[in-house]
């Protein structure tokens, strides 16, 4: 048992779930209450198998260093970051120039749930797209599903949160109105991808109406893999369109969750 094993046991909470405490030895994790409160609800309802969650608090995590560990049933792929955003005890801070996570592709053409928890994510004085988290790459025909921001000025607080997807290697995407300007609140955006074309998002648990524009967007995702990014997105495959933001937690789950159970993994999210 190498040092960082014997210090996790040393201090492990009693009555972990058995993957909550291989993810604490693994990560070096501390804060462990709330994630094993998610956990045991994910596996009461069924749905660890296919969910996987990236918490990104330092004491929730190894807090140092360019891995952020994955927990969940979709284990296989932690979280490579690049060009080392700041570790803290509010979550990881992202520069929105050159800083990102990256994720190996573990998703499949299907229908595909988001969750990402951040605040203090700021548009440039300019009409640009944010990546967030999720998989949305402008110059491919490659399954894509994404929450990113898009706004026109950051000025004028007109910040948009947008649904996107790509589509015969055009950007094509739903877009809906931010209720919050810039992301400056502490809160969870949801976004859900139906396979045959149904497509709906959220801040926390309100509905955001979203709006068809650049075009018709595919009933279902295409088959070619990419990469998952937070804070960032991909353009052919190279990462672009980077976010300021702090990261506190990024999850998905492989296909669609009933009310009770999106609004409910949102509570758990937000009380990391």
């Amino acid at each position: 048992m190498n040092l960082s094993a014997i210090i996790a046991a040393r201090h492990r909470v009693a009555g972990l779930d058995s993957d909550v405490q291989a993810f604490e030895t693994e990560s070096g994790a501390t804060d462990l209450t709330g994630l094993n409160n998610l956990v045991v609800y994910l596996k009461g309802e069924g749905l660890y198998s296919n969910f996987v969650i990236y918490p990104m608090k330092s004491a929730q995590n190894a807090g140092s260093g360019s891995t952020v560990y994955s927990l969940g049933g979709i284990t296989i792929n932690d979280m490579t970051l690049v060009n080392s955003p700041t570790w803290g005890a509010s979550g990881l801070a992202f520069n929105g120039t050159n800083q990102a996570g990256r994720v190996s592709d573990y998703t499949g053409g299907g229908s595909f749930t988001l969750f990402a928890r951040v605040s203090n994510q700021t548009e440039p004085a300019s009409v640009q797209g944010d990546g967030v988290w999720g998989q949305w790459d402008n110059g491919a025909n490659a399954r894509s599903a994404a929450i990113f921001s898009y706004g026109v000025s950051q000025a004028a607080g007109t910040t948009q949160l947008a649904l996107l997807r790509s589509a015969n290697g055009a950007s094509n995407g739903l877009y809906l109105e931010d209720k919050v300007p810039n992301w400056a609140t502490d809160s969870c955006r949801v976004a859900e991808w139906t396979d045959g074309g149904g497509r709906k998002a959220w801040l926390d648990k309100v509905e955001e109406t979203l709006s068809l524009v650049l075009g018709s967007a595919q009933t279902s995702r295409f088959n070619t893999a990419i990469d998952l990014t937070f804070s960032a997105a991909l353009t052919s495959g190279s990462l672009s369109q980077f976010s300021a933001l702090t990261g506190i937690a990024a999850a998905s789950y492989e296909g669609v969750l009933t009310t009770t159970q999106r609004e409910t993994i949102t509570d758990y999210i937000n009380a990391l």
